[in-house]
């Protein structure tokens, strides 16, 4: 890093998370899901800090901190810690702390001006006192409203984001590739060569007896799978299995990758199979590299909570089984504030430097909006009907379709029960073969 650049980043608003017992899983569950909200909120940058005899240095030195969140497991002195946290009065300062302790704490800082307090148990709930809703009235005065455009503003808080994932670079060159008219079998031959795991798995579906036949022999080099199956099929197997290397789950994670890969894999041949169907009328086709992908992408952000915000992700799967409700309804019932997986995945491939129409789609797969493009609105209905057919990740029964959505793909609400029907024995055949093929049995 240059000079110039650490005196930028010096610049840049950072909030200091101060943890202690960070390595308890009660304190590690607050710090991710602090961090992951204080960076794509407010844009702030986040220093993390363990080791408490480090804090008073931090505090003299770094000239752009913006507020203190202190996560501890004993009360705070009001004498001495809190006015040396809060830089006596002229930082916001969070303590969060157990009810046991934080009930004692609030009437203790009842006077101070700036110093807020939330309980563990109350920090994922819904209402005033959740952790989200603290923070948002604590800084309430304290944010100075950005001089760059809603874009530029997502830019930087993208920079931010360290800890969500890339996604391979091999998916943006395969995109590429399938969607450019010039592109040869040869070509798609010598991007693959570099990918032994993705032609390993080419050359298993090209030889399956789902694809050969019975009786015919396997394929003997990733040319002759090439030939098999067309540039397009290929093109996606290669990005699913991409996509799936690129995932390792944790083991106390309750995450469920193969389900998560059924409903997106699952996604993108019903995405195909509406696009394709009697049902629809669209006055230009939309190309099927961009809904393919899109499909397969859209739900990235539940991946991104499943690996890497767990015990939240938990949280939000628990409110699922307890209200009865979607993993999307869930994830609104869980209060202001909170960073739903449509809008993860939205940054995720804003972060990739995906096309700006694949951002949309994926972005606004629960939301289309009152005038969606037809690659939104044919996301948002793949999605529904998926889940319809048994390939949701969640198993809420009733979906619920954007009017804007169905009129610009020209279904109407009574063809989109007959569509269902229309598509249900034919797609679940057909996602039962790709997850087999992809995934193994």
């Amino acid at each position: 890093m240059t000079e110039t650049e650490e005196e930028a980043a010096e610049e840049q608003p950072t909030a200091l998370l101060i943890a202690p017992g960070g390595t308890a899983k009660t304190e590690r569950v607050l710090g991710r899901f602090l961090k992951m909200l204080l960076e794509y909120r407010y844009g702030l940058e986040v220093l993390e800090v363990a080791d408490v005899r480090h804090v008073v240095r931090i505090l003299k030195e770094h000239k752009s901190l913006h507020s203190v969140y202190l996560i501890q497991g004993s009360p705070v002195s009001t004498n001495s810690t809190v006015p040396i946290l809060s830089g006596k009065g002229t930082l916001p300062l969070f303590l969060i702390q157990p009810e046991r302790i934080a009930a004692e704490q609030r009437l203790q800082c009842a006077a101070l001006e700036g110093v807020h307090v939330c309980s563990w148990e109350a920090a994922f709930a819904s209402g005033d006192s959740c952790l989200a809703q603290t923070i948002a009235l604590g800084l309430a005065g304290h944010l100075t409203e950005s001089d760059a455009d809603p874009e530029e503003q997502v830019r930087q808080r993208l920079q931010k984001l360290g800890s969500l994932p890339s996604l391979p670079t091999v998916l943006g060159r395969l995109l590429k590739l399938v969607k450019d008219p010039k592109s040869t079998m040869a070509d798609l031959e010598v991007l693959l060569s570099s990918e032994p795991a993705i032609v390993l798995k080419i050359q298993q579906v090209a030889s399956s007896a789902a694809v050969a036949g019975a009786s015919a022999q396997g394929v003997g080099s990733l040319k002759d799978a090439i030939t098999r199956l067309g540039n397009r099929k290929v093109g996606a197997i290669a990005q699913q299995i991409a996509l799936i290397n690129s995932m390792v789950r944790p083991d106390d994670s309750a995450f469920d990758l193969r389900k998560y890969w059924g409903h997106s894999l699952g996604c993108a041949i019903v995405a195909d199979r509406i696009h394709n169907s009697k049902f629809v009328q669209l006055a230009e086709k939309v190309p099927s590299s961009d809904y393919w992908i899109a499909a397969l992408l859209h739900d990235c952000g539940k991946a991104v909570q499943g690996f890497f915000f767990y015990e939240w992700f938990e949280r939000i799967t628990e409110t699922m089984e307890d209200d009865e409700c979607s993993f999307y309804e869930a994830e609104i019932k869980l209060g202001k504030g909170m960073v739903t997986h449509d809008r993860i995945s939205e940054m995720v491939l804003q972060k990739a430097g995906m096309p700006e129409d694949l951002v949309e789609a994926v972005g606004l797969h629960h939301d289309p909006g009152d005038n969606p493009s037809p690659l939104v609105a044919l996301i948002h209905v793949a999605n529904g009907v998926c889940s319809e057919i048994g390939f949701g990740y969640d198993d809420a029964s009733t979906v619920k379709y954007s009017r804007p959505a169905l009129k610009a793909l020209g279904l109407k609400r009574d063809s989109i029960r007959e569509m269902v029907d229309a598509l249900r024995d034919p797609a679940t055949k057909e996602i039962m073969d790709v997850i087999s093929q992809c995934l193994g049995d």
